[in-house]
């Protein structure tokens, strides 16, 4: 589902990029990726089977978030928006994986929302 989302986000940008990057290719799997993990969290915290910390979720986000951060050290000198937006969507990964240590003090609902709104933080750069 997080895969069907991301690409559907991303197809107006498709039809503007003159010719497809690997930089953009790149950026749109990696945001596929964490959409995919954000409804794998969300099923899985709302499954019956939960256990106090889901080391597969809290994992799978850090090592998202490090995959993040080091394509956005490695491109910054030359592509320095593609690297703003890896590094923002490694944030969105650093959060849901704080979401996942906390999740026993939040209830469904607000964890559901705080799960999606981690999503966002990728419009940290339109402010600038």
């Amino acid at each position: 589902m997080g895969i069907l989302f991301t690409t559907a986000c991303a197809l107006p940008a498709f039809g503007r990029v003159a010719n497809l990057s690997v930089d953009f290719i790149g950026v749109v799997g990696f945001f596929a990726t964490l959409a995919w993990l954000n409804c794998q969290a969300i099923d899985f915290w709302e499954s019956p089977r939960k256990t106090k910390f889901s080391r597969q979720i809290f994992f799978a986000s850090c090592a998202l978030a490090l995959a993040g951060i080091l394509w956005a050290s490695i491109l910054h000198a030359t592509h320095v928006y593609t690297a703003e937006l890896f590094a923002a969507g490694a944030m969105s990964a650093l959060f849901l994986a704080y979401l996942d240590r906390i999740r026993m003090r939040l209830t469904p609902l607000a964890l559901r929302a705080a799960a999606d709104l981690v999503l966002l933080t990728p419009l940290v750069l339109i402010l600038q």
